[in-house]
């Protein structure tokens, strides 16, 4: 063969390599299509072949797609010898991972917002870049919040309207908050306007918008979402879920789910924890109006009590019309909100007392429903 001719990287390691056609029972030993000349490289698909061997296409990537030899797997052995470094979080709590996707989900007035705010302005204070994408409150409530925050807006850039998550604002975005180590949305219906009920448009945001996003900046996303309002006769399961496609929860890397508690009190409970693999325990959250007129959050470990709770409101959701039993009700809770034994029970307990619920008796089980 000559030199021509010679298929690209014949004999040699960097250039494009082809495999042996695989021959299954029905080829009868015929050897598949030949691989492509370094002429037919050239004029066919106008690609360039480097120093090294390796080809590049300008004509299908502007910038040139490198098309050496394609190598996935990575060395496990080495990696483990080094150790599985520990995740890093950029708060206390340990509720945002670094460069990770979170989705913060609650009802209306469940504290989310205030929270992020909270959260964005005191890692400001730190040192640390935020950018926050304030697109759904007023701006007159933005500002009042952020002047009893007080945060350090050296280090804070905030915007109220204006921005969309759709592919060609990810490098605009990138470019106005390189150097951030938190990006906030609030909220997704506000910043995005997908079908949130479409697994697909959802895998899309994620693939298209969030991922390169975090690619391009380093930093971690925070996204925040509401939740349907459980209603009477209505069944759900999870309503501190995020509503709409299952997409929404499978593609974050962490779920928070915030409940009001009370005037001023909230809980956060971290409904999932892909980075690192433990949940951190529910959070007890108190607004505090201090005496020089500034705002700020208290967060400590919920007691059990807030814990029983917390998981009485969202175990409104699972009651319908047709009743459930004690026993059945008890049960769902535990599997499906993911409590122990007794925690099912104190909740179980709280709604024995709660106007929204309505109990009857069927024989020897107590029925339950929604009012």
């Amino acid at each position: 063969m000559s030199p021509q001719n010679e298929a690209p990287g014949a004999g040699s390691a960097e250039g494009l390599r082809t495999r042996e056609p695989h021959q299954s029972p029905q080829s009868n030993g015929q050897q598949g299509r030949r691989p492509l000349t370094d002429k037919e490289m050239q004029q066919v698909l106008g690609g360039m072949r480097q120093p090294d061997g390796s080809w590049t296409f300008p004509s299908l990537d502007g910038a040139g797609k490198d098309l050496s030899p394609w190598d996935p797997w990575l060395d496990v052995r080495a990696l483990l010898a080094n150790g599985v470094p520990e995740p890093k979080f950029l708060d206390e709590d340990k509720l945002l991972p670094e460069r990770a996707r979170v989705i913060g989900v609650g009802p209306a007035e469940s504290g989310k917002s205030l929270w992020a705010l909270w959260t964005a302005s005191e890692l400001s204070k730190a040192g640390i870049d935020v950018a926050y994408f304030s697109e759904e409150n007023p701006l007159t409530e933005d500002l009042r919040r952020l002047g009893r925050l007080g945060p350090d807006l050296e280090h804070l850039r905030f915007g109220n309207g204006g921005v969309a998550l759709v592919p060609d604002m990810v490098r605009p975005i990138a470019d106005q908050v390189e150097g951030c180590a938190l990006v906030v949305f609030d909220t997704l219906s506000a910043c995005w306007s997908g079908d949130e009920n479409d697994n697909a448009q959802i895998t899309a945001l994620d693939r298209e918008v969030l991922v390169p996003l975090i690619e391009a900046t380093g930093a971690t996303v925070l996204v925040l979402d509401h939740t349907g309002n459980p209603q009477p006769n209505v069944r759900r399961r999870g309503v501190s879920a995020p509503r709409g496609a299952s997409a929404k929860g499978q593609k974050f890397d962490s779920l928070l789910e915030f409940q009001a508690t009370g005037d001023g009190s909230f809980t956060i409970t971290h409904g999932k924890a892909r980075v690192g693999g433990r949940k951190q325990r529910p959070l007890s959250c108190s607004v505090i109006d201090q005496d020089d007129g500034s705002m700020t959050i208290v967060t400590e470990v919920a007691s059990r009590a807030e814990q029983a709770s917390s998981v009485a409101e969202k175990a409104l959701g699972l009651l319908d019309a047709d009743g459930i039993s004690t026993k059945r009700l008890r049960e769902r809770i535990r599997t499906e909100l993911k409590v122990g034994t007794n925690t099912a029970s104190q909740a179980v307990d709280i709604l024995r007392d709660d106007e929204r619920v309505a109990t009857h008796r069927e024989g020897p089980a107590t029925m339950w429903r929604g009012a």
